[in-house]
């Protein structure tokens, strides 16, 4: 799902950094990766972007989630929150820029392929 989000951007004119996709092979050294490795890469992605797009799919805090839009609010970035509807992280939902709700993966496709 997250491989054809980055290709709903892409075809829209955006360019993207999924760090397990562009991070080197994050879903085959899962566990592998230094955690202030990763924090230290996805920063430096973020500082080159325009805006950051964070998915909010469940009711699960995610700290990783956290820590990057911490990052991308220090360097005044645009925060986009494309919520599941039914998910509620009222904190984190809080900080975004702009919030995108949908229904289906089939629908926030729709909705990013602007």
């Amino acid at each position: 799902f997250l491989t054809n989000i980055g290709e709903s951007l892409k075809i829209s004119g955006h360019s993207t950094f999924m760090y397990f996709r562009d991070g080197g092979n994050w879903e085959g050294k899962e566990g592998q990766i230094p955690l202030d490795k990763v924090i230290r890469e996805s920063f430096d992605q973020i500082a080159k972007a325009d805006a950051a797009l964070f998915l909010l799919q469940s009711n699960d805090f995610s700290e990783g989630m956290l820590l990057d839009i911490g990052c991308a609010i220090a360097l005044n970035k645009k925060v986009y929150l494309a919520k599941k509807l039914g998910c509620s992280l009222p904190k984190t939902e809080s900080l975004a820029t702009q919030i995108i709700e949908y229904e289906s993966d089939s629908e926030l496709l729709s909705k990013l392929n602007l």
